[in-house]
């Protein structure tokens, strides 16, 4: 579930969606209807819409192409996170506050995952994940990658919706309608996903994959796709070598294929463990960079997966 936090002096704001901008620095990424394709242009945003609408700050990409689709035309919203950067180890820079300082609410996932954002900003600040449902995730282990569950989207958008018009009145008039739309699109991708990996005979029974992060997880869980893993709990974090060796008998034993990993945190240890393992490589990018909706990003995940199988 979704709680909104009345922020203290530590935490960051901001969010906006639609004619979508998305600031990496000096990279600035517009979009101009909602769900639809970028266009990528050089320099430095000051985080003004000319529609004269609000911008939204967001932590992750991810969390944008989720708010979208909630906003109304005209509004856009901005992410912290630069391409290629990782959440669990980005330092936002002085110019990430003052843009903060623009922005009437920032939308973020948890903090155990972009916490960061969230000490930036003394106003108020929307939270994908209570520290309830964080606690129940992904077999109880800490993984906040909440968005890679489709189903679990769909699930928050009634409250994110009303979320959004607490905090931005502008987007309050046909927020219904757009929740309503959205939660639509969401039940068709599951539906979708669900055909997809049935035919592709997907069970607990089929060689698992082997996972190296477990921001996946979510997503094999929903769709019942077995796994074994991950080898780090969070990016640097490699498990024992014992449970390695555990870890790869499994997958051994088990005629598994494929190692998932996340594309922008590769390394040759990882890439090594794959080649001893006679594994291939899957690299996806749980943080939605280089992807135009949230729909596509889930859907290009789960072929990815599927064609690893």
């Amino acid at each position: 579930m979704m709680r909104l936090h009345a922020i203290r002096p530590t935490f960051l704001a901001s969010i906006l969606l639609r004619a979508r901008t998305v600031c990496f620095g000096a990279l600035a990424v517009s979009c101009s209807v909602v769900l639809t394709s970028c266009r990528v242009t050089d320099g430095p945003s000051d985080n003004a819409n000319p529609t004269g609408q609000p911008v939204v700050v967001v932590s992750l990409p991810i969390v944008g192409l989720i708010t979208e689709p909630l906003l109304p035309e005209g509004m856009t919203w901005t992410a912290l996170l630069p391409s290629g950067g990782s959440p669990h180890a980005f330092e936002p820079s002085p110019s990430h506050g003052v843009l903060l300082d623009q922005s009437p609410v920032l939308i973020a996932v948890h903090p155990h995952l972009d916490g960061w954002a969230m000490r930036l900003t003394p106003g108020p600040v929307i939270l994908l994940e209570s520290e309830q449902d964080h606690a129940g995730h992904d077999r109880g282990e800490e993984n906040g990658h909440i968005w890679m569950d489709p189903v679990h989207v769909r699930a928050i958008l009634p409250e994110l919706g009303d979320a959004l018009c607490r905090q931005v009145p502008e987007t309050c008039h046909g927020m219904d309608t757009r929740v309503a739309r959205f939660s639509d699109t969401l039940g068709a991708l599951d539906r979708e996903l669900l055909d997809l990996f049935r035919e592709s005979g997907f069970s607990n029974s089929r060689p698992p994959l082997l996972t190296a992060l477990p921001f996946i997880h979510p997503l094999l869980d929903r769709y019942d796709v077995s796994y074994a893993g991950p080898i780090q709990r969070v990016p640097g974090d490699m498990v024992a070598p014992s449970e390695l060796a555990e870890l790869l008998d499994i997958a051994r034993d088990l005629a598994a294929r494929a190692l998932v990993s996340q594309k922008s945190m590769m390394s040759s240890s990882m890439e090594q463990i794959a080649s001893d393992a006679g594994l291939n490589l899957v690299l996806l990018e749980p943080t939605g960079h280089g992807f135009d909706t949230y729909t596509e990003f889930i859907r290009y995940a789960a072929r990815e997966i599927n064609a690893a199988r």
